[in-house]
């Protein structure tokens, strides 16, 4: 344990990054996964008015190996073809 006072401060740098995000997962019918996600990123270089972005993304998996027309083949172990859409929003904060 450390001896000594302790003096919890906060420091505001220029330059400064700031990033969040969340994202879920969710599996439909054992063969399709949907996922969704949103990241936040901002920073002191951005103009004064729009200091952060929003980037959300969607995508969709299929599991193929789940279907019924490949599951008798041996050597498949894990067949998946996935796609996503991400754009980038600006907002004023």
């Amino acid at each position: 344990m450390a001896d000594g006072p302790f003096y919890p401060t906060s420091y505001k740098y220029k330059n400064e990054k700031r990033s969040q995000f969340v994202r879920g997962n969710f599996d439909l019918l054992g063969r399709y996964v949907v996922s969704a996600s949103l990241r936040r990123d901002g920073t002191d270089k951005f103009f004064p008015s729009k200091k952060y972005a929003l980037f959300p993304s969607v995508s969709l998996a299929w599991k193929m190996n789940e279907e019924s027309f490949i599951k008798n083949i041996s050597w498949i172990n894990m067949l998946k073809t996935k796609s996503q859409v991400m754009v980038k929003l600006v907002v004023t904060i």
